[in-house]
């Protein structure tokens, strides 16, 4: 039987804005910056901090939702905040267990996703696609937004983010391609 007075962690680990994330970007840059264990006790902390104040974690169809009604006026700008940290800290472990925990500046980011990129060629020319038309340009997009929000990138970061967005521009125009007629034959 489950302690009904213990908190559900997994629901709020999974708790993610998404989109409607103020910090757009911020999940990969905690994954570049903050080993796996580092982001779970920041995770348990800031979980363990909302519940205290009264926030409580809701599920909905298919969604996630923070209930913030018992806190009171004075606590809610804190806990908007939070809420907001928690979702970068739950994308930036989700990148972790992609595999991009090994990654520890963007030009490991860049290599990392090229080597991806290519490996997937290998197996699946679909796979690659979609990692070139829509994965690199939404982590370049998070991490473009993040930089407009503050977030200042060294030149060689932006040169690295540049080479990653070029790459993938001409790995889709290289799919979009006709490649001409080919015959199978006995």
């Amino acid at each position: 039987m489950a302690d009904e007075t213990k908190p559900n962690y997994e629901l709020w680990k999974q708790f993610n804005l998404a989109e409607q994330n103020p910090a757009q970007g911020g999940g990969i840059l905690y994954c570049l910056s903050y080993s796996k264990e580092r982001l779970e006790a920041h995770q348990e902390q800031v979980i363990d901090v909302l519940i205290g104040n009264g926030a409580r974690i809701m599920e909905r169809s298919d969604r996630l939702g923070i209930a913030l009604n018992e806190i009171d006026d004075t606590g809610k700008r804190q806990a908007l905040a939070l809420v907001e940290e928690l979702s970068v800290i739950n994308e930036a472990l989700e990148y972790h267990e992609a595999g991009f925990g090994a990654c520890k500046s963007i030009d490991d980011l860049k290599n990392n996703l090229m080597a991806r990129y290519f490996d997937a060629l290998d197996k699946s020319i679909v796979d690659a696609y979609n990692i070139a038309e829509m994965g690199i340009p939404q982590i370049v997009r998070d991490i473009r937004i993040s930089e407009a929000q503050g977030h200042r990138l060294k030149a060689h970061e932006r040169k690295a983010l540049e080479e990653l967005a070029d790459f993938a521009i001409r790995q889709v125009e290289m799919h979009n391609k006709p490649q001409g007629i080919v015959l199978f034959g006995a």
